[in-house]
């Protein structure tokens, strides 16, 4: 009932906040004009209009044209023209008078280590704005052998994919564990509460335009739980097709295929799409059997809807929009020689409410509630075991962004209530007697604000950029079950967590016409607080230091500084642009989460380990020849001291990409190499309960992926076929006796309509 409320009173404040829309604004003068490419002489969409010192702004539509309301006594003042891939100009008002034509030179653009798209998605991030920000296209990704969103996240220089024998696909960023990895759709938080991880492979990418890589901490928009990295999936609501479907079929017998919807309503965008997947695989060197195999199934269902509401003063920078998600993900796995069963379904509701209100700044609400369900179940010596989960999470989202002059302010509050039923164990554990099923309850309140110093210096000299610092209060209080029995858990059953950490951050710029230097300074202190689940893990299986005392919260110091430059090498910017950067970071730990897997079985064991350090560079080269050609080169280098604090981190991760593209063909080829892996996974537990570690070797790794494309364009039908290649030097993998990285093909047809 009190989730029902909660969610109700929402809604109504999303309501009553949209009716702000018909709120009368009089414009005194109006702007009007045009933006083209200096060089094509084509209309440039999605540039920012705004005038300076002011939050009042627009954006320029699919043919460039923008139209911009202003009060009188400011007729004297500049407007901004600012587009991620060309040049900022600035041209007082008075330029109208005689104009309406607004023409920027292309710049090479500091985003993308897949494909580079200069009308990419402008979402804003009025936070951590100086961190190392990756962009992933996703425009290509059905032409594509890729299964899911995770392998073409792979080719990121940092990022590491963490694959389960049962299908399951993590991220790591940096050396970090997958729970120190931030997952949203749209700003919103996929991570559940059960673990804090998100199997990526569950994300439907048809309905997806961009993936933002944030790299380093967001400390004011995630807190410590993304203390290396926050992955943004944001959707593409408005899509330019009435109907779109694709089939793909390849190796293992796997094949998926997903049909799309999309249809504008009198401004209510509407989309929704579903899309199936399968496949089966045998045993490395065992016969094709039903006995020896694995079969793995997945089901995907996205509807996004969007209205904008209309008014007279958009042009003043006032403008309400309101969002909502619908995510349902199914997965299942059956390993008939194990006899591993595993049922997994995540749920996602959400409604999002973006209203900005000229000079009085701009607010953010949204509410979203997550149901997790999962059984598993696995084969011991002579029984059965498994474990039975219920996650039920509400999560409220309210954030306020105000530009001032040269001050940016940003305050957010957020608030979480966790149910989780948990039902499992172990044999060697009496915390919960007889397998009952237990309930948690956690309730969780955030506070974060961040203040920056925005310069407006148009000199080519070397300048501060801009400056922020960030403060973030996490305050925690679970509520155990009264079954459950541990040292360290009061009689009450309550136990409470507080936290604060901080962040200071800068950035610097300078350069001329064919040359751009950019740096950046972050310092961080972050602190993260375990799961329930985290906890209860410790329990059932305690390891180490933690043996009867719990987790404790670890805590997270990082140094970040970084420089990249961005050049022309010819007069033109559509002949030959270049990009070259480098990062190094020290991240040190304080009671550092380990997590270790328990042999044959999914389940994941949390420990504080010891303190910790890592350090890590970061390379990252590319070149772009007359928009035909291009051509990157990325190399990470770690230094990991105490490699049992990073199990199965690679050290060393080099990633080659060269592409061509002309009149709808195009070919992708990728390169990689990831250094050896040393971890250690839970062989045994002893008739005394002490966990007995195994320690595993992986193998340096290397192989090539092939992607060749034909788009193919016939009456009022785009339609495309493609062919690729994975893993072409077929240096095999192989985790549990199931390769994991092998030699497979793959074919692709789609159309849209």
């Amino acid at each position: 009932m009190r989730r029902k409320t909660f969610l109700l009173i929402t809604l109504l404040c999303l309501v009553v906040l949209s009716g702000a829309a018909f709120a009368g604004f009089p414009e005194e003068y109006i702007i009007r004009g045009t933006v083209l490419d200096s060089v094509k002489n084509e209309g440039i969409q999605d540039v920012n209009v705004f005038l300076r010192g002011y939050v009042i702004g627009t954006t320029t539509d699919k043919n460039g044209k923008f139209r911009l309301g202003i009060r009188s006594d400011q007729k004297d003042d500049t407007l901004v023209f600012r587009h991620i891939a060309y040049r900022e100009k600035v041209l007082p008002i008075s330029y109208f008078n005689n104009s309406r034509s607004v023409y920027l030179l292309k710049w090479n653009i500091p985003l993308g280590k897949v494909e580079v798209k200069t009308t990419r998605k402008n979402y804003k991030y009025p936070q951590e704005i100086t961190n190392s920000i990756s962009i992933i296209d996703i425009a290509d990704f059905n032409s594509k052998g890729y299964i899911d969103v995770a392998d073409m996240l792979m080719a990121d220089q940092s990022v590491i994919i963490d694959e389960n024998s049962n299908g399951e696909k993590t991220i790591s960023v940096r050396g970090s564990n997958e729970d120190e990895v931030m997952i949203l759709y749209d700003g919103i938080k996929l991570n559940d509460n059960f673990d804090n991880i998100f199997d990526v492979s569950l994300i439907d990418p048809s309905g997806i335009e961009q993936v933002n890589i944030i790299k380093g901490n967001n400390l004011a928009g995630v807190g410590g739980n993304g203390s290396s990295a926050t992955i943004n999936f944001i959707p593409k609501i408005e899509q330019d097709y009435l109907l779109s479907l694709h089939q793909r079929m390849g190796t293992y017998n796997s094949g998926d295929w997903g049909v799309n919807l999309y249809k504008n309503l009198f401004g209510l965008k509407l989309f929704a799409g579903m899309k199936k997947t399968g496949m089966e695989q045998n045993y490395d060197d065992e016969s094709n059997t039903n006995y020896s195999s694995i079969k793995q199934t997945g089901a995907n269902e996205t509807v996004n809807v969007s209205y904008d509401f209309k008014q007279q003063h958009k042009s003043q920078g006032i403008s309400h929009t309101i969002r909502a998600h619908y995510l349902k993900n199914k997965k299942t796995y059956n390993n008939y020689r194990d006899s591993d069963e595993l049922s997994k379904k995540n749920e996602i509701y959400s409604a999002k409410y973006l209203g900005s209100f000229g000079k009085f700044g701009e607010i953010n609400i949204s509410a979203s509630n997550q149901v997790l369900n999962e059984e598993y179940l696995y084969q011991k010596a002579d029984s059965s075991d498994g474990h039975n989960v219920n996650d039920n999470t509400v999560q409220l989202n309210c954030e306020y962004n105000l530009l001032k002059d040269y001050f940016n302010v940003y305050a957010a509050y957020k608030s979480e209530e966790s149910l989780l039923d948990f039902c499992g164990g172990d044999e060697y554990s009496n915390l919960l007697p007889d397998n009952d099923g237990s309930r948690f309850l956690r309730h969780r309140n955030e506070y974060s604000a961040t203040l920056s110093y925005i310069s407006d210096s148009e000199s080519g000299a070397f300048h501060l950029d801009n400056m922020q610092f960030s403060l973030f209060f996490d305050r925690v209080e679970d509520q155990f079950p009264s079954n459950l029995e541990a040292g360290f858990i009061p009689e009450t059953k309550k136990h409470g967590w507080h936290n604060t950490s901080y962040m200071f951050s800068s950035q610097f710029c300078g350069g001329n016409d064919n040359i751009l230097f950019k740096s950046h300074f972050n310092y961080s202190v972050s602190c993260k607080i375990p799961t329930l689940y985290q906890q209860l893990s410790a329990m059932l299986y305690p390891l180490g230091r933690n043996v009867g005392n719990g987790l404790l919260t670890e805590q997270k110091t990082n140094h970040e500084l970084g420089i990249s430059v961005y050049g022309n090498l010819s007069e033109s910017s559509e002949t030959i642009q270049t990009e070259a950067s480098l990062i190094i970071f020290h991240s040190a730990y304080q009671n550092k989460f380990r997590m270790m897997q328990k042999s044959g079985t999914p389940i994941m064991v949390m420990d504080n380990y010891n303190d910790a350090d890592i350090y890590g560079m970061e390379t990252y080269l590319a070149a772009d020849l007359y928009k035909m050609l291009g051509a990157n080169l990325a190399y990470i280098y770690y230094i990991i001291p105490d490699k049992a604090a990073f199990p199965f981190k690679p050290e060393k991760k080099l990633t080659a990409n060269l592409t061509f593209s002309l009149k709808g063909f195009s070919i992708d080829c990728i390169a990689y190499q990831e250094s050896e892996q040393v971890g250690w996974i839970i062989n045994r537990i002893s008739n005394t309960g002490e966990m007995k570690l195994q320690e595993i070797i992986l193998k340096e790794y290397n192989n090539i992926d092939v992607h060749i494309k034909q788009s193919i364009n016939i009456w009022r039908l785009d339609g495309y076929l493609s062919l690729s290649g994975r893993n072409i030097i077929n240096k095999t993998q192989v985790l549990d006796g199931i390769a994991i990285r092998d030699r497979r093909f793959y074919i692709t047809f789609g159309v849209n309509i």
